[in-house]
């Protein structure tokens, strides 16, 4: 699915391989893939060079869409976050630490020679952990599609003459730290391009969110 176009992934979803009617162990093992087509989608709205905004909306109907069907086949994606910071961090975190959990079961994928048992075993991991990302990644262009929708639109910027004698009078505009910032942030999968989902939970974890052993 990774690896497939906007277009391809389209085709995919107008095929409609899943009835309302069907519980999870009812899908075919080699249909289970499938699930995660929405997903896949949205992350390629989120790469797309169109407008922004729009490209937000798109990946968030698509993002709930997945969401909505994962938990109509039982899977865990409830995509309520809430409004206290404290729990919704502490969400987070369980969130993380299931996706490295499950993501430990399989470190070198699915084998060519395994069995379907096998095999449903892993689609049915790669859809909870698609299905985890998905709450994060739906919150995250939520909060931008709000910040986009109430920023003023950025006036055409003027054009300079070069000539030796004119004198610059448009103010050269230099992008600070927090533009910056907010372009990483909120880049496709919303993921840290310096950070692993390990290195994401010992932060937490030196900062006491996190408590093992006996007291979790």
């Amino acid at each position: 699915m990774e690896s497939l176009s906007l277009g391809d992934l389209a085709a995919l979803k107008a095929v409609g391989a899943f009835s309302p009617n069907e519980t999870i162990d009812e899908v075919h093992t080699g249909n289970l893939r499938h699930l995660t087509v929405d997903y896949y989608i949205a992350q390629r709205h989120l790469e797309a060079q169109a407008s922004r905004l729009e490209a937000l909306q798109l990946a968030q109907e698509h993002l709930k869409s997945f969401l909505e069907t994962a938990l109509l086949f039982g899977f865990e994606a409830d995509y309520a976050v809430p409004v206290d910071p404290v729990q919704r961090r502490q969400e987070k975190i369980a969130r993380l630490m299931r996706i490295r959990e499950m993501e430990g079961r399989w470190p070198d994928g699915l084998s060519m020679t395994a069995d379907e048992e096998v095999t449903r075993r892993f689609w049915l991991d790669r859809i909870q952990i698609a299905a985890l990302r998905a709450i994060d990644d739906l919150y995250m262009v939520e909060q931008e599609i709000a910040l986009l929708s109430n920023s003023p639109s950025l006036p055409t910027p003027a054009k300079v003459s070069t000539s030796a004698n004119t004198k610059i009078t448009t103010p050269v505009t230099l992008t600070n730290t927090r533009t910056s910032v907010h372009s990483q942030v909120f880049r496709p999968g919303f993921r840290p391009p310096t950070m692993t989902v390990d290195e994401y939970l010992e932060i937490e974890r030196q900062r006491g969110n996190i408590i093992e052993g006996t007291g979790e």
